[in-house]
């Protein structure tokens, strides 16, 4: 594929991997972020192997994977022209990378009669008629599923070497479509949870597995992002693992548990609830559980997704910042079967102490 000129006020260059490569991305329009660097660190790729990348983009996990593994032959294939020349443009001075534009269901001739010893791919993965849908049109194609997801999967076992692996990232949510499907083809099936923060739920996977074997499947420890607790808008806080990973390209190779699992040092507080008590007055553990979680972090009620953003945000209810504080956990009320609010001191005590 031959490189195409590009108006340069409508892209930016970003610095991947603590500045090593630089990436033309559109201004306006999707835009690669750590998820690509966490799939390229993910693939256990060895020199002189043959990759290939279903749906590139503009090419930068291709760009994290020829830095990261020598001698690598890397393919991508992208339907959207704009990103296929613009992966091109990216990846013009290797020799040993082609890109395609064009329809995974279509593959090129060239694509078609090769076998891959790494298929990976971070595919659209928002289900068609859900969510809030991106203003930006190239965006909205990119995130959000076009293709059934368990055929991004038969499509990549057909291209992959007896033996040979396949990678994908996507929405935790979409993990029971893809593991449905690819045990017709694969088997040693590793799953690596992705959070935000300690404690907190998975919204990204990682599902790596192996064609034509018997294995296991395997539920790994999570990577987690962020070390800070609280939520902050734009934190880089990030855990020592994941700097090492979007800085140096360390490997997630194997899925090897790569997080520090003790506790962190701190004030912990233990919430013990006579349940019988409870009952007495008509208050059930769920209830209580649901006020807690107004004090605290918050119940989620609905989500949306700006079209600035790549992720869905969680829309949630909550005291307002002066109330949510351990003192008021200790004066809060429950709202019973019958309408009454009872004070939480009645059936429930509150212990504190210190993790060193």
């Amino acid at each position: 594929m031959k490189s195409s000129k590009i108006d340069m006020k409508e892209f930016t260059k970003d610095a991947f991997l603590g500045g090593r490569i630089q990436v033309l991305q559109p201004k306006v329009g999707f835009r690669s972020s750590m998820e690509a660097v966490f799939l390229a660190a993910s693939v256990p790729a060895m020199k002189n192997q043959t990759i290939l990348e279903l749906g590139c983009g503009a090419g930068v996990v291709l760009m994290c994977l020829n830095h990261r593994v020598p001698n690598l032959s890397l393919y991508g294939v992208e339907i959207q022209k704009k990103y296929a020349d613009l992966a091109q443009i990216n990846l013009d001075q290797n020799s040993n990378v082609r890109t395609y534009h064009s329809d995974i269901q279509d593959l090129p001739l060239e694509i078609k009669n090769k076998n891959f010893d790494h298929i990976i791919t971070n595919p659209p993965f928002y289900k068609k008629n859900a969510g809030t849908r991106s203003a930006i049109l190239d965006k909205d194609l990119s995130l959000r599923e076009q293709l059934n997801l368990n055929e991004w999967v038969k499509i990549s076992a057909k291209r992959l070497r007896p033996g040979g692996m396949f990678t994908i990232i996507v929405g935790t949510e979409r993990l029971p479509d893809i593991i449905n499907e690819a045990i017709n083809y694969f088997g040693n099936i590793r799953v690596k949870p992705i959070s935000s923060r300690i404690n907190e739920s998975s919204n990204r996977v990682i599902i790596q597995m192996t064609k034509g074997v018997n294995g296991v499947f395997s539920l790994q420890s999570p990577l987690i992002v962020h070390k800070d607790m609280a939520m902050q808008k734009n934190s880089k806080c990030f855990t020592n693992d994941v700097q090492n990973i979007l800085e140096k390209m360390d490997e997630i190779g194997g899925f090897i548990d790569i997080t520090d699992s003790r506790p962190l040092p701190g004030t912990e507080w233990m919430l013990i609830t006579d349940r019988q008590a409870a009952n007495q007055y008509g208050v059930s553990v769920t209830t209580i559980g649901t006020m807690i979680k107004l004090l605290t972090k918050g119940v989620k009620i609905s989500d949306y997704r700006p079209d600035d953003i790549d992720d869905e945000l969680d829309i949630l209810l909550r005291f307002k910042n002066s109330q949510r504080n351990l003192a008021r956990l200790e004066d809060l009320k429950i709202p019973s079967e019958k309408g009454e609010y009872i004070p939480m001191n009645i059936f429930a005590n509150i212990t504190t102490y210190q993790i060193l």
